[in-house]
């Protein structure tokens, strides 16, 4: 855990790539770049996904989904469950099965569902602190999931642009949730994002 990354390639089999998770968003309070927040502990998720598979097996931290104990909104629960959905690694769970209620124990079974380990990026790494747009690519099957996520106090509008992607590539997308196709427009995807939330997106190739 939370050792110097460099020096222990080679030596472990498992490795912790980021600050802790914690069941706030952030304090209220001036922080600093390595405080633990969820928005700090999901940027060093996604910034070291290419460790994942190669340097060791990747530990971003615990899944929370309680709702004792935890002042998370449900959209922050569910942003921290898909960002260690995409970026794949270990997954810890350190909830109290007994007190989750089914629809937080839905999230807990969705990441334990799929113990695969994926090749996931940051599309505009160099665009931003916190990298906003997610790109899984399944090793085995190579299905394609994006994640548009939303680490600012107010609404944003971000774009998933195809290019960024796979150069002239299209795609169809499908919202993972609600499984409703949307429709892109100039080979790109434009969508409104919830403070402190996200959304998923499966995309599949046209022919």
């Amino acid at each position: 855990c939370t050792t110097p990354l460099g020096q222990v390639v080679g030596l472990v089999n498992g490795e912790r790539i980021g600050t802790d998770i914690t069941p706030y968003w952030q304090p209220d309070r001036k922080i600093y770049k390595e405080a633990p927040t969820v928005p700090n502990v999901c940027r060093n998720v996604i910034n070291r996904c290419y460790m994942n598979g190669r340097l060791w097996i990747s530990d971003p931290d615990t899944h929370i989904a309680r709702i004792d104990n935890n002042k998370l909104t449900k959209n922050e629960v569910e942003l921290w469950t898909y960002a260690l959905y995409l970026a794949g690694g270990m997954m810890l769970l350190s909830d109290r099965f007994e007190t989750l209620t089914p629809e937080r124990a839905e999230l807990s079974k969705l990441l334990l569902s799929e113990p695969s380990i994926p090749d996931t990026r940051p599309l505009d790494v160099f665009d931003r602190e916190f990298p906003a747009i997610w790109l899984r690519r399944d090793r085995d099957t190579g299905r394609l999931l994006a994640g548009l996520f939303n680490f600012e106090d107010e609404d944003r509008d971000l774009i998933l642009e195809f290019n960024r992607i796979q150069s002239g590539a299209k795609f169809t997308i499908k919202d993972f949730i609600s499984k409703e196709t949307l429709e892109e427009t100039d080979n790109k995807l434009l969508i409104t994002v919830a403070p402190h939330s996200c959304r998923i997106f499966e995309l599949t190739s046209k022919a």
